[in-house]
C-alpha cells in the first residue's frame, strides 16, 4: 500500500507544520494501520523528493527521538538536505543564471518556511538535515539517494 501525505505548505504555515503534518500522519498509519486499513507496518519504505526529501529525514529524525517506529528504507529523490543561508555552493551560483529556480525564490522559500526560527535555522536539523548530530546518523535506516 503507498501513502502519499499531504502537508500544510509555508508562507502560511512555516516550520514545524509540515513535519508535525508528516509526523501524524506516519504514526496515524503505524498505530492504526492494523485495525483501521488491515496492513501490518511491517515493511516500511519511507520516500520523499525536494522538500518532501527534507521532510523524510526529519521523520526518520523524529523517530530516532522518540524511539518510535523505524521505517527500513529511506529513498530520496534530490532531497533539500542543506537548508542554509550561510553557504553558497556551486548549484546556488549557477542557479543565478537559470530559470527554475532564480535566488530570489530560493530566498523567498527560506524566509517562509523557516520564518520563525531565521536566527538559527542552519543549527535545527529538523530544519536543516546537514545539522543533524552523528549520534542519530548512527540509527537511520539504509537510504538511497
Amino acid at each position: 500500500m503507498v501513502f502519499a501525505i499531504d502537508y500544510r505548505l509555508a508562507p502560511e504555515n512555516p516550520f514545524p507544520a509540515a513535519l508535525d503534518d508528516v509526523w501524524q500522519a506516519y504514526s496515524w498509519i503505524v498505530y492504526h494501520g492494523t485495525s483501521w486499513l488491515g496492513i501490518t507496518p511491517a515493511k516500511i519504505i519511507l520516500s520523499g523528493d525536494s522538500a518532501g526529501g527534507n521532510l523524510a529525514i526529519g521523520l526518520v529524525n523524529l523517530c530516532i527521538l522518540n524511539w518510535f517506529w523505524m521505517p527500513d528504507w529511506l529513498i530520496l529523490e534530490y532531497p533539500n538536505t542543506l537548508f542554509s543561508r550561510k553557504i553558497c555552493l556551486p548549484s546556488y551560483a549557477y542557479s543565478i543564471w537559470g530559470d527554475f529556480l532564480p535566488p530570489a525564490m530560493l530566498d523567498y522559500s527560506y524566509r517562509s518556511y523557516a520564518k520563525n526560527y531565521l536566527e538559527n535555522a542552519d543549527e535545527i536539523f529538523l530544519i536543516n538535515p546537514m545539522a543533524t548530530p552523528v549520534e542519530l546518523l548512527k540509527w537511520f535506516p539504509p537510504t538511497r539517494i
